[in-house]
């Protein structure tokens, strides 16, 4: 009986060793692969803090007067990057060929918003202008789609009634 012992605890203990070598063998693979990505990335590091102190001393070695003599850079004031928005929400109203009513509409904001944008006055939340570009970059087709949608029917004839009169004055 104790023989039988002895062999079925050397046979689960060689199960359970092979088990483990199959189960670490892969990983160990992963482990060889990442250690050299790290090699690699620690190189590319190396090579950019030489790089970084040549740039440091490249600037250290010009004239302080050239340095100072560079115009520093001037950033947008709010004002100047409202007036740009503005100016392209109203050029996307005229190509749509609708009133500021209707943007609000389309756009799910108040009239008064349509106003302050197109005068500069003030910038569109980020989740509105993002609507925004997404109609500048819709093809034409899309576009009344979306105006049939969002304004209905009545916009089309609109449209209609616009031509109609251009045609009558001619």
């Amino acid at each position: 009986m104790a023989d039988l012992k002895v062999v079925l605890k050397n046979e689960i203990t060689r199960l359970a060793k092979k088990e483990i070598k199959s189960a670490v063998e892969p990983l160990a693979a992963q482990i060889a692969g990442l250690k050299k990505v790290v090699s690699e990335l620690k190189k590319e590091i190396a090579e950019c803090k030489k790089l970084e102190c040549a740039a440091v001393n490249a600037v250290s070695a010009l004239p302080a007067k050239a340095i100072l003599a560079e115009k520093p850079v001037r950033r947008k004031t709010r004002k100047e990057k409202a007036g740009k928005v503005g100016s392209v929400i109203l050029q996307l109203r005229k190509k749509l060929k609708i009133n500021q009513l209707e943007m609000s509409k389309l756009l799910g904001v108040n009239v008064g918003s349509i106003t302050f944008w197109e005068r500069g006055i003030v910038v569109p939340r980020p989740n509105v202008m993002a609507e925004i570009e997404k109609l500048k970059a819709m093809p034409k087709f899309m576009l009344k789609k979306v105006l049939v949608e969002k304004l209905g029917d009545s916009i089309l004839n609109k449209k209609r009634s616009i031509k109609k009169k251009a045609v009558k004055m001619k």
